[in-house]
Formats: structure tokens, C-alpha cells, sequence
């Protein structure tokens, strides 16, 4: 069974995911991707005699390893948290000894290293994630379906969707179908958008939840394996850049603070609302639009609101001789 601890983690992070719906300022993806970065470092801790073998090579003395082949024959279950292993490890040794370095490592460092094994439960983040953010489109789309034309009259929000705009997202959701909930992970500030105008315009409910799961389980697994499987090279390299960069971290951090926010200005200034086109997604979207199938654009007009019908309607003194 997975560890209490770990359940617990794993509705953080699917809260996280339904936050990033609603106004939480971390990107979808970026939480996705640190998702998998984390499940690929969860472990369960186990001493054994490879553990022993590796030590001894490390040049740890007998007498600790005298220590470890008892803590060994104590415990022949594993430890379901570092921090349970780290509270058995501090019973049996003494901080100086924790503290003791073999190379360039400290003996609790050696420990946690050559005592880890992967958490069997580990790939419960990904469906953590997956439906966490499904949830969080399901709310949207209920939103826009429920409240779509009350929110068309909130002023900041029909100046940054225009009436236009949300033709063109409409028209996107027909041509491209199931791709653009995919394209819509790829798009930064489209995804609340996108699924507000599905509701609106009254996306079949069925429709929406199959093109979504797909979309969502192909764009959540792409971020999601990305951090796993690249999430070593991300630490090491975090690491020796901190490391490096340490003492001009005010400075570096100062001019990437200006350059984003001079990007997202500009970008804002631009194209406040993307529209769910190819042609949007970041370096390699030219390339989606190529090779996409479309669908033939949807002439069917818009649904006319009941007063604008009215009030364009000719009165019948208009017609009148």
C-alpha cells in the first residue's frame, strides 16, 4: 500500500492542478513537469548487502557498517518516507558520525543514495495529475456553459475575448477537433480560455469529455514524462549553476525577472487572448499547422443572443408601403 505520506502529496498536487484553473499564477505544464520530476525521486530505503558492498567501496570503517548489518537484520521491511529512514538512521548513529564525509559525500548522503530503491506506487502522480487537471477543464467548460453569456458582459473580460476572438476560438474547436485540446496544453494562456468558449458555445458534453481526456492524457503524459525522465539532468544541472552562479544570483535574477515580464507585456499588447491556432504554440508551431489534419471550416453562424435578435429584427413599418 502507498504511505499515508504519499497520498497526501499526491492531493497536493491535484489540487495544484485544479488551482491552475483558477487564478494560480504556476503554468498547468510547469507543475505537470515538476510532477514528474518528483515521482521519478520518490523511494522507499532498504539496507542491504549490495547497500554494505557499496560503502565498503566508498571507504566506510567497520565499525559503521558493523551498525548498518544490524539496522539490516532489524528492519527486513523497507522505509516508506526518507523521513522514517532518516529517524531510524539518527537512533543509530550520532550526528558526527551522520556528518563524517567519504569523498565528497557525508555518510547520511552515502546512506540515502545506495539505500534507495523506487516507490512501487510512484506512477500514482501521473493519474494525480492527469485528472486533476481534467477536473479543472470540466469546471470551466461548466462555467462557460452555465454563466458564458454573464461573463460576456464583464467588461475586462469582453475587452480581452472579444466577440471576434471567440469566433475564431469557436471556428479552431470545429477545424482542428480533439488536436487543439492537445494544442491547448502547448499554448501559454489559452487553456482557460479554450474551455470557457467550449461551454459557451454548448460543446456537446460528451464530445468535450472525450476530446479533453484525450488531449489531456496525451498533453499531461508529454510534460509528465519529460520531467521524469529528464529530471536528473534538471537537478545536476540547477545544481551547478547554483553553484556557479551564486555570487551574481541577485543581478542574473533581477535581468530574468525584466526580461519575462517585458516578454509577457508585449506578448499581452499583441495577443492579450490566443485563439487556439497552430500557428501560436511557441518555436515549433509552424510546423504543427503543416501537418495537421483539419477539419472544413464551420460556416454555421454563431447563436444569436434573444435581444440582438430583436433588435435587429425590421419593424413592420419598415415593410409597410
Amino acid at each position: 500500500m502507498p504511505s499515508s505520506d504519499l497520498l497526501y502529496e499526491l492531493a497536493i498536487w491535484f489540487g495544484l492542478l485544479v488551482s491552475a484553473a483558477f487564478g494560480n499564477p504556476i503554468p498547468e505544464e510547469i507543475i505537470i513537469v515538476s510532477g514528474g520530476i518528483r515521482a521519478a525521486h520518490l523511494e522507499w530505503y532498504r539496507v542491504t548487502d549490495d547497500t554494505l558492498e557499496s560503502l565498503r567501496g566508498a571507504g566506510v570503517p567497520e565499525p559503521l557498517l558493523r551498525k548498518l548489518d544490524a539496522l539490516k537484520e532489524k528492519h527486513l521491511q523497507p522505509f516508506k518516507t526518507e523521513k522514517l529512514f532518516l529517524a531510524e538512521l539518527e537512533e543509530v548513529f550520532t550526528q558526527d558520525e551522520l556528518k563524517q564525509r567519504f569523498g565528497d559525500q557525508e555518510l547520511k548522503d552515502l546512506l540515502l543514495k545506495h539505500a534507495g530503491m523506487p516507490d512501487p506506487w510512484r506512477w500514482l502522480m501521473l493519474p494525480a495529475c492527469t485528472l486533476g487537471a481534467l477536473l479543472a477543464d470540466i469546471l470551466l467548460y461548466g462555467i462557460g456553459r452555465v454563466f458564458g453569456e454573464l461573463l460576456k458582459r464583464v467588461p475586462i473580460l469582453s475587452r480581452l475575448a472579444s466577440p471576434e476572438k471567440q469566433e475564431r476560438i469557436r471556428e479552431n474547436l470545429h477545424r482542428y477537433g480533439v488536436a487543439i485540446f492537445v494544442i491547448g496544453r502547448l499554448i501559454p494562456g489559452l487553456r482557460s480560455t479554450l474551455f470557457l468558449t467550449a461551454g459557451t458555445t454548448r460543446l456537446a458534453l460528451w464530445k468535450f469529455c472525450l476530446a479533453d481526456g484525450i488531449g489531456g492524457l496525451i498533453g499531461t503524459s508529454l510534460f509528465f514524462f519529460l520531467g521524469y525522465i529528464l529530471g536528473d539532468q534538471f537537478k545536476a544541472l540547477i545544481k551547478n549553476w547554483d553553484d556557479a552562479l551564486t555570487p551574481y544570483k541577485t543581478v542574473i535574477l533581477i535581468l530574468l525577472l525584466s526580461v519575462a515580464g517585458a516578454y509577457l507585456i508585449r506578448r499581452y499588447l499583441r495577443q492579450p487572448i490566443p485563439t487556439g491556432d497552430p500557428e501560436e504554440v511557441p518555436l515549433i508551431g509552424h510546423q504543427i499547422a503543416t501537418h495537421l489534419p483539419t477539419s472544413p471550416p464551420d460556416n454555421t453562424p454563431s447563436p444569436q443572443p434573444a435581444s440582438e435578435a430583436i433588435g435587429s429584427a425590421p419593424s413592420a413599418q419598415e415593410h409597410s408601403p
